[in-house]
């Protein structure tokens, strides 16, 4: 075999050789586009071997022209079969393909709602910060990267963490923790700026060597409404998002939460031009809803402030202070102190208190309503003194004494006039009465974690429980849970859910849901609670509420001074002082009540809620008379009114009625509601009277009455 043989062969058998494994490992990877390369090459490969059989001689023309020819045919077929395989062969492929570059799909991450108040301030909103991340190994690589770090951290007051070369060169030698090292955290957004301006013109670009992360945290303005905002945190079961853990930021998560969405966007060769999709204009926005919520930033600032100003001054547990409107159920302010520190409790719908004396109009409604008394009934108290079952009731003042009116009972706070009048009603319908005032349930309020008074059926009281109930103890109810109450026994009767988030927007103002005032029940009617804030009025003006008076101004209110209880029974010393007021007195428009907790007297009388709790809310309430502009007219002091009663009609009289042959509790129920003191002489019914029948009562003081 010549040579030129032995090279002809070992070419043809090398190029077989290199096809079969090329073709090979093609259809091993599945990848047959490359086929179109590697056939024409062996096409080309053989018929250069096939030339080698003839001795190499000068080219002649027609030889070139040939060669010319076969190297057009091997580019002509090698684009042919190229093309069909993208064309045909594989065109789904280079379609996916060219969609993957073309398009882009990113993943967005919504911020979370605003909340507002109800004068669109806002109180909670989401904030980019940053921390800035070096990578000391690379950093110590660049004299003048470390320089202008150091640049930085001169600049912007110590911001760096260790900024120095000699900090950065251990860093970078130490053996773990040395890939990446934080070196300034939560940075604002104006600072991230500022810093990637001064690193630009050093020309360092963040990359591997500087990042910068970024993060996202939630601002509150107002720390006071903690409890009513809530707050956002990562936990065990969120999946390292932040969720809210409390507060309305709970309560309305699905609202407030940004969506994670995934957008396609097509751009153009370059990539640096986005073209306009069909599909742009139907995105729904990822970012959350706001929260435009009930609360009067205002009012709220006028709360905390004499919550905590009264709270400081008397070494209070705790101190808690409501403002609703008692026509919707708007919670217009709350505000809380505790000192126990820590607690991600609400105490206005998670703390529990027996209400004690603030407790008795919302009893007085229900027996006026029931038809169980009158307003021209009285109560005879005695000596102050009760004995019920081997239980002795007692008055909370020794002045509180004799027969007092259904006013007066009020007024004096009394322990024994309240007994009365709960023997008077039915053990069902007592029960009955205080299930539509909502003490037996939650108030549905629009905030989690609220809990249930407690109220037993009444199948279950022993003799005295209907009793100690009457004044507020053996039934225990959030503050919420009161002031909601309270509104029914003033504002017409009506009972309202309660609620603190008007309205839900988009970031456009858009509104998507909107609460409205819900009446649960109508639990007494119009006329008996005209007669309860006329009696409610003179509490404040001469009863027990004198301390919550607004010179000049016309409102009312009842005090609360209830025993703490504790495991082995009630706390001696211990009390919860509290009141619970509204203003205008004719036509409410807010309801404010305010408890401090065990609050230490420094003399004796500080424990009582008229001289504790009434105060603050005289204080707001002038407050609020002054914020809001209203005039003096608009919160007149009431004339004498005509009460309505659930059969007769009662005119107040103006002269002495005859009072001979009645028994001395019909004279006495007759002349209740007159500012007299009445003296009886003798035992059965009235014989005679001093002043005789028809006396002006002008100037009339006191009435003797002569029994036989």
């Amino acid at each position: 075999m010549t040579r030129r043989s032995k090279l002809r062969a070992s070419v043809a058998i090398g190029a077989i050789f290199l096809f079969l494994i090329s073709t090979g490992l093609i259809f091993w990877s599945r990848d047959y586009s490359k086929l179109s390369i590697t056939v024409p090459l062996f096409i080309f490969t053989m018929m250069a071997v096939r030339r080698l059989k003839k001795p190499q001689s000068r080219l002649s023309f027609n030889n070139r022209l040939t060669l010319f020819w076969y190297v057009c045919v091997f580019f002509s077929l090698l684009l042919i079969i190229r093309l069909f395989n993208i064309q045909v062969v594989n065109s789904a492929r280079y379609e996916r393909r060219a969609n993957e570059q073309a398009n882009r799909i990113n993943e967005v991450v919504g911020r979370r709602g605003k909340i507002f108040d109800s004068k669109d301030r806002v109180l909670a909103y989401d904030e980019n910060e940053y921390d800035f991340i070096i990578n000391p190994r690379i950093i110590i690589k660049s004299e003048k990267a470390v320089e202008a770090l150091m640049e930085i951290d001169k600049r912007y007051q110590k911001l760096l963490i260790n900024p120095s070369k000699r900090e950065i060169e251990k860093l970078s030698q130490a053996k773990r923790g040395a890939g990446y090292k934080v070196v300034a955290r939560n940075m604002s957004e104006e600072t991230r700026d500022a810093i990637l301006d001064h690193l630009r013109k050093n020309k360092i670009y963040v990359g591997s060597a500087i990042q910068l992360k970024e993060k996202t945290k939630r601002n509150y303005n107002d720390r006071s409404l903690e409890s009513i905002l809530g707050l956002v945190a990562q936990t065990k079961n969120s999946e390292g998002k932040r969720v809210g853990i409390f507060g309305v930021e709970r309560e309305y998560e699905n609202y407030l939460k940004g969506r994670h969405v995934k957008r396609r966007s097509l751009f153009t060769n370059a990539r640096d031009m986005k073209l306009p999709t069909s599909a742009d204009h139907l995105e729904i926005s990822a970012n959350g809803r706001d929260l435009h919520l009930t609360i009067d930033s205002f009012l709220q600032y006028i709360l905390t402030e004499e919550v905590k100003r009264k709270y400081d001054e008397t070494e209070a547990e705790e101190a808690v202070g409501i403002i609703m409107d008692p026509n919707s159920g708007k919670i217009l302010a709350t505000t809380a102190f505790s000192r126990r520190k820590g607690s991600l409790r609400n105490p206005i719908i998670q703390n529990q208190y027996e209400p004690g004396s603030t407790f008795k109009p919302i009893i007085v409604g229900a027996a006026l309503e029931d038809g169980d008394i009158t307003p021209r009934d009285t109560f005879d108290v005695g000596d102050g003194r009760l004995k019920k079952y081997n239980h002795t009731i007692r008055e909370s003042s020794r002045h509180t004494r004799g027969v007092l009116t259904l006013s007066e009972v009020l007024e004096k706070s009394s322990n024994i006039g309240m007994v009365h009048i709960s023997d008077k009603m039915e053990d069902k319908k007592f029960e009955e009465y205080l299930r539509k005032y909502g003490l037996g349930e939650q108030t549905g309020v629009d905030l989690p974690g609220e809990v249930s008074p407690y109220l037993p059926p009444s199948r279950r009281w022993d003799g005295l429980k209907k009793n100690t109930m009457s004044f507020g103890q053996g039934i225990v109810m959030t503050p919420l849970q009161l002031a909601t109450a309270f509104s029914a026994v003033v504002n017409g009767g009506k009972l309202y859910k309660p609620y603190v988030v008007e309205k839900i927007t988009d970031e456009n103002g858009v509104v998507l849901r909107r609460n409205i005032p819900e009446v649960r029940e109508q639990v007494i009617s119009p006329e008996v609670s005209a007669q309860l804030r006329e009696i409610l009025r003179k509490v404040v003006a001469e009863g027990t509420g004198k301390g919550g008076r607004v010179e000049g101004y016309d409102v009312g209110g009842k005090t609360g001074t209830a025993q703490i209880s504790g495991p082995g029974g009630y706390l001696r010393g211990q009390y919860l002082a509290s009141f619970v007021g509204f203003l205008p007195a004719d036509n409410p428009e807010y309801v404010i009540l305010t408890m401090f907790k065990k609050p230490q007297a420094k003399i004796y009388y500080n424990r009582f809620g008229g001289v504790v709790a009434a105060p603050v809310f005289s204080k707001v309430a002038n407050r609020i008379i002054n914020y809001k502009e209203m005039k003096p007219e608009e919160v007149k002091i009431l004339d004498e009114q005509t009460y309505r009663g659930r059969e007769s009609e009662y005119q107040p009289l103006v002269e002495i009625p005859d009072l001979k042959g009645k028994s001395v509790r019909e004279a006495m129920r007759i002349l209740s509601g007159l500012d007299i003191d009445i003296e009886v002489e003798g035992r059965g019914v009235i014989k005679n009277q001093l002043p005789k029948k028809g006396t002006s009562l002008d100037n009339i003081r006191k009435v003797k009455l002569y029994l036989e």
